[in-house]
C-alpha cells in the first residue's frame, strides 16, 4: 500500500531550494542566516516528508538526484513568484502598482483627464487605471455602490452616500469659432454678446442658471440658438459657427486646440468640480498623486481658491 506523502512546509522547500541554489549546504546556511546542521535537518525532514531521496553523498559533495532535479524545476517557479509578490510589495508601497477606476463627466474623461493622469502613469507600468464615461447623476451611483473608486462630477448632484474629497470653483471662458471673433479681444464681457447667437448649456445645471441669472440681471439679451447637455457638444457647435458660448475651462482648453476662440470673461461665472468617494471607502493609495497633479492643473483656473 502506497504511503501518501506529507505536504512539505514552506521553510523546508526555502532550505532545498537554498542548497539547489548555492550547491551546498554551507551556501545555504549563509543564504538563510542559520546553521549548516539546521539546513541538514530541513532537507533531512522534507525527504522523509516527501519519501524521496533529494540529493546523492558523491565525492565533493552533495548532488541532486533526479527526483531533486524535478523538484527545483518547481521551486524556481515558487520562488520566482514568491520574489514577484514581493516585489508587487514594495511597487504598491511606492504607488507605482495598483487598479484605480475613475468615473468622470465627459468634459474632463476626454482630454484634460487623460493629460493629466499620462503625467502620473510615468514610470508606473504595474499601475491599471480605469477611466470610463457619465452624467454627474450616474457618477454618484457608481460610486456609492463602489464599482468606480473615484467620482469626479459637478454640481447639482445628491451627495447621499458619498463623500466630497475636495470642490473647486473655477472660472469659466468664452469660446467663440475663431480666435479672431470680438477683434481678437482676450477679455469679453456680456455686453459684447448682445444679440449674439448663444449655444447654451441645457437646462438645470449650475452653470447654465448663473449664466441666464447674469444676463437676465443686465437686460442683455441672447438669440438662443442650440442647447446641449454635453458641455463638449457645445464647444462643438461653436466650431461649426453656431454661435458663442460660456464653458468651463476644460472644455474651453479643449476647444482651443481645435482652433476655436478662447476668451477671458467678466464678470467671473463659476463651475464647481467635486472629488468624491463612497462614505467609508478607503481612498486608493495613488490617488494623493492624482490629486496632487490635478490641483496643480486647475491652480492657474480657481476663481475664489479651493473649496472644502
Amino acid at each position: 500500500m502506497r504511503t501518501e506523502a506529507r505536504r512539505p512546509t514552506f521553510r523546508q522547500l526555502e532550505a532545498f531550494h537554498a542548497v539547489m541554489t548555492g550547491g551546498s549546504m554551507k551556501a545555504a546556511a549563509e543564504t538563510l542566516f542559520i546553521s549548516q546542521a539546521a539546513v541538514s535537518k530541513l532537507i533531512a525532514s522534507l525527504e522523509e516528508d516527501l519519501g524521496l531521496s533529494l540529493f546523492e553523498s558523491k565525492r565533493g559533495g552533495l548532488r541532486p538526484s533526479e527526483a531533486g532535479q524535478v523538484m527545483h524545476q518547481q521551486t524556481r517557479q515558487l520562488f520566482g513568484a514568491v520574489w514577484k509578490l514581493a516585489d508587487l510589495a514594495d511597487k504598491l508601497r511606492d504607488r507605482e502598482a495598483g487598479r484605480l477606476r475613475i468615473a468622470a463627466m465627459s468634459t474632463l474623461s476626454v482630454s484634460g483627464l487623460p493629460r493629466l493622469l499620462a503625467g502620473v502613469l510615468q514610470g508606473r507600468e504595474a499601475l491599471q487605471v480605469e477611466v470610463d464615461t457619465f452624467s454627474s447623476n450616474e457618477i454618484i451611483g457608481l460610486v456609492r455602490d463602489r464599482r468606480y473608486d473615484i467620482g469626479l462630477a459637478m454640481p447639482p448632484v445628491d451627495l447621499d452616500g458619498v463623500e466630497l474629497i475636495q470642490a473647486y470653483r473655477l472660472r469659466c471662458k468664452c469660446i467663440s469659432a475663431t480666435p479672431g471673433d470680438f477683434g481678437g479681444a482676450a477679455r469679453v464681457d456680456p455686453s459684447m454678446l448682445a444679440g449674439r447667437e448663444f449655444v447654451s448649456l441645457a437646462e438645470g445645471s449650475f452653470t447654465r442658471l448663473r449664466i441666464d441669472e447674469l444676463f437676465t440681471a443686465q437686460n442683455i439679451p441672447r438669440r438662443m440658438a442650440v442647447s446641449a447637455r454635453s458641455p463638449a457638444t457645445v464647444a462643438t457647435f461653436v466650431l461649426h459657427g453656431r454661435g458663442v458660448s460660456i464653458v468651463d475651462p476644460f472644455t474651453a482648453a479643449d476647444h482651443g486646440a481645435h482652433g476655436g476662440g478662447v476668451h477671458e470673461f467678466d464678470p467671473p461665472i463659476p463651475s464647481t468640480v467635486l472629488w468624491l468617494k463612497a462614505v467609508g471607502a478607503p481612498l486608493p493609495a495613488v490617488f494623493p498623486d492624482i490629486r496632487a497633479a490635478f490641483d496643480e492643473a486647475v491652480r492657474p483656473l480657481l476663481l475664489e481658491g479651493w473649496v472644502a
